[in-house]
């Protein structure tokens, strides 16, 4: 840890926070992230519950090895650097039995915290990825989820939650991966799944509040040996306004050896079909 890089999380996987692939679920990771994020926040003068606190515009996070249930981890963050209005975190998540860098999150909170910014510096060697997911590559979209924002939803302020939001994001790429033949059933029967190996997630605008309608697309922009990039565009229903846009790139897994295994040709035909034919 660097030196003016802080802890800000100390806990243990639940087995209630393990999802299908039977590893800490997407939206666990975010619900951490929210907290780690709230306490930098909070030592730079924000109070949490003040309706107008920054909101994560941008998140880039890649995971590197797992964590499942019963394993043990904490979460350091500092300030990467301010740019064009908004604060740039850095977030690292590693299992406390072994040390090892398991998840890292860069994250863009807008607008920028107030507050000295000095004693909460810290580097980061993890470069921006190249890799992003081209929405214009999907022919057909399918109408991937809808929920109305609950109460216990909302983060302080009263705004529909990251980890809310991913949750949705989860459930999306869930009826994603039905529609081209991965479907639960599937999944089940052969021991696989689907283990996201990064996120990309881009916010435009503050989140809603309670009792909002939220809606989403979903399409498959790459296809693989292994790997399928989904994206997940999030609706305002209530306005049609475009709220967020999710860049899902994971790999089809071996739930048994965990790891990595080929697309079998039923699904990499199905996947295919939704992407524009070049040239």
């Amino acid at each position: 840890m660097n030196s003016s890089e802080i802890e800000t999380i100390r806990g243990a996987v639940h087995a209630w926070e393990c999802d299908a692939v039977e590893r800490f679920t997407a939206s666990a990771y975010f619900k951490k992230l929210s907290s780690s994020a709230g306490r930098i926040l909070k030592l730079l003068g924000t109070v949490l519950d003040d309706p107008l606190i920054p909101w994560t515009s941008k998140c880039q996070v890649r995971f590197i090895r797992e964590l499942t249930v019963g394993s043990v981890y904490h979460m350091t963050a500092g300030v990467v650097e301010e740019r064009n209005g908004s604060l740039i975190l850095g977030h690292r998540l590693f299992n406390s039995e072994t040390g090892e860098l398991c998840t890292t999150f860069l994250q863009e909170v807008s607008p920028a915290a107030r507050g000295d910014t000095s004693q909460l510096v810290m580097s980061w060697d993890d470069r921006e990825s190249e890799r992003r997911p081209d929405a214009d590559k999907a022919s057909s979209w399918l109408q991937s989820s809808a929920l109305i924002v609950r109460p216990d939803q909302a983060d302080w302020s009263g705004r529909y939650e990251l980890g809310a939001i991913i949750e949705q994001f989860t459930a999306a790429n869930i009826q994603a991966q039905n529609a081209i033949g991965m479907s639960p059933s599937y999944l089940r029967s052969k021991r696989k799944g689907f283990s996201t190996a990064e996120y990309q997630l881009e916010i435009f605008k503050m989140p809603p509040g309670i009792g909002t309608y939220m809606v989403s697309k979903s399409a498959v922009v790459h296809v693989g040996r292994t790997s399928l990039w989904f994206v997940h565009e999030l609706y305002n229903q209530d306005d049609n306004q475009l709220f967020a846009r999710l860049g899902q790139l994971g790999v089809h897994l071996d739930l048994d050896t965990r790891r990595p295994d080929l697309l079998p040709d039923g699904i990499r035909t199905q996947a295919l079909q939704g992407l524009k034919q070049e040239g």
